[in-house]
C-alpha cells in the first residue's frame, strides 16, 4: 500500500484521462503531454496501485476492475478538487461578520455614516462595530482586534496596508458674532481663547507649525475628540482650527462660522490602514471598496 504523500496527485488527472478514452495515444492528446510521457505515467500508476490497471485489446486499453473501481471513487473527487480550487461567487447579501472600525468622531459623521446604512441595506448580516480611534489602534490592528483604521497622523507599520483617502485643507471655526470676523489676522485670532484636542502634540500644532513655532496659542480648553468642539464654541469667544467637513457641520448644525485661516495651514491627510492578512479577503475587500466610495462622493459634492 502506497502511502498518499509519496503520491503525486497528478497522476490522477492522468488516470481520469486514461479511463475517458482507454487509449495511451488519445490520453496523451487531451492532457497535452507526448504518448511516451503517458506511457511512463501509466507505469506510475501502476506501481502506485500495484495493479495493471489497463490491459491491452484490438481496440485499446480496457480498464481492470480495480481502475472501474478507481473511476467511480475519481469522478467526486475530482470535482471537489476542482471546486477547491474555483472562485466562489461574491454575494455582498451572504457576508456574516462582525467588522471593527477604529476612527475618529468626525469622520464617522462626514464620511462614514452614509456609507455604512447603504452597506447595511445591501448585507444586512454584518454587524459593525466602531471605536474611537487611539494611541492603541496599531496594537488591535495587529492583534486581530480591529479590521480598519480610518484616521489621520497614522504610521503604518510594514504589514499593514494603506490607501490616502482625501486631504483635509484646515479652517478657522468660531461663534458668528466673535469680533475677530471683523479684522481677520493671525495677531487678531491669537488674542482670544482657543480651544483644542488633548491628542494633538503641540509640536504638531498646525497654527504653531505655520509660524514656525513663533504663534503659540492661549489653551483655554482642551477636548478629547473634535465633535465636542462645536456646541462649546456656539456663543463663546473661543476659536477651533477643524477639518474643513467638522467646520462645514458646525455651520450647518450650530449656526457657527467658519473661513479658511489668514495663514496657510498644512491640509489634515486622512489614510485608511489594514493587515495584510486581510487584503485578498473578499468580504474585507468589498466593505473597504464601499466605505471609500463615501470619501469620492464627499470630496465631489
Amino acid at each position: 500500500m502506497n502511502d498518499i504523500n509519496n503520491i503525486d496527485l497528478n497522476l490522477l488527472k492522468s488516470l481520469q484521462a486514461l479511463l475517458l478514452e482507454c487509449h495511451v495515444g488519445r490520453a496523451a492528446k487531451r492532457m497535452h503531454v507526448t504518448q511516451s510521457a503517458m506511457s511512463h505515467t501509466l507505469a506510475r500508476l501502476r506501481d502506485a496501485f500495484e495493479d495493471p490497471l489497463f490491459v491491452r485489446t484490438s481496440k485499446g486499453l480496457s480498464p481492470t476492475p480495480r481502475a472501474q473501481q478507481l473511476g467511480r471513487q475519481l469522478e467526486p473527487l475530482m470535482a471537489d478538487l476542482t471546486r477547491l480550487f474555483d472562485t466562489p461567487r461574491f454575494d455582498p447579501g451572504n457576508i456574516r461578520c462582525r467588522y471593527r472600525i477604529l476612527s475618529h468622531d468626525f469622520i464617522v459623521q462626514a464620511y462614514l455614516a452614509p456609507q455604512l446604512n447603504r452597506i447595511q441595506r445591501q448585507a444586512p448580516e454584518i454587524q459593525f462595530e466602531l471605536d474611537t480611534l487611539g494611541p492603541e489602534a496599531n496594537d488591535k490592528l495587529d492583534q486581530d482586534q480591529a479590521d480598519l483604521i480610518i484616521g489621520a497622523g497614522l504610521d503604518a507599520r510594514e504589514r499593514f496596508m494603506q490607501q490616502r483617502l482625501v486631504q483635509e485643507p484646515i479652517d478657522c471655526v468660531l461663534a458668528a458674532n466673535h469680533p475677530a470676523l471683523e479684522q481677520w489676522q493671525l495677531e487678531s485670532l491669537l488674542a482670544y481663547p482657543h480651544i483644542t484636542v488633548g491628542l494633538l502634540a503641540e509640536h504638531n500644532d498646525p497654527v504653531s507649525q505655520a509660524s514656525g513655532g513663533q504663534a503659540r496659542r492661549r489653551v483655554a480648553m482642551i477636548t478629547h475628540n473634535l465633535q465636542t468642539q462645536l456646541p462649546l464654541l456656539v456663543d463663546s469667544s473661543l476659536i477651533a482650527f477643524l477639518p474643513r467637513s467638522l467646520a462645514t457641520i458646525g455651520e450647518r448644525q450650530y449656526g457657527l462660522s467658519s473661513r479658511p485661516s489668514p495663514v496657510p495651514l498644512a491640509p489634515l491627510t486622512i489614510r485608511a490602514l489594514w493587515h495584510q492578512r486581510r487584503q485578498h479577503d473578499h468580504g474585507h475587500r468589498w466593505i473597504r471598496q464601499q466605505l471609500f466610495e463615501g470619501f469620492n462622493e464627499a470630496t465631489e459634492c
